[in-house]
């Protein structure tokens, strides 16, 4: 049997913990179109936090993935990198 390709989310320390308890991973809503391709319930999914440095994983998609599942995951913080501001909060975050 061919094993499954596997397929990368990245987070960082400030938002490791929320996929952690939301059991949920993100991508900026541009690349929905790719995730949605990638990922399938067998596909190995890995989560790196780039802060520490540690990859975690596998996991395994519990459902399709959808765009904003839920809406206030990260509150716009996703992306924020220590020196640069945060961005304005949207009710979505922008994530799948």
């Amino acid at each position: 049997m061919k094993p499954e390709p596997g397929f990368l989310f990245m987070c960082s320390g400030d938002t490791f913990r929320e996929c952690m308890s939301l059991s949920l991973f993100g991508e900026s809503a541009s690349k929905l179109g790719l995730v949605t391709d990638a990922v399938r319930q067998a596909t190995p999914l890995f989560l790196l936090n780039f802060s520490r440095r540690t990859l975690f994983g596998p996991f395994y998609a519990g459902d399709i993935p959808q765009l904003n599942k839920v809406p206030n995951a990260w509150a716009g913080h996703a992306t924020r990198t220590k020196g640069r501001p945060a961005a304005p909060a949207s009710p979505a975050g922008e994530a799948t």
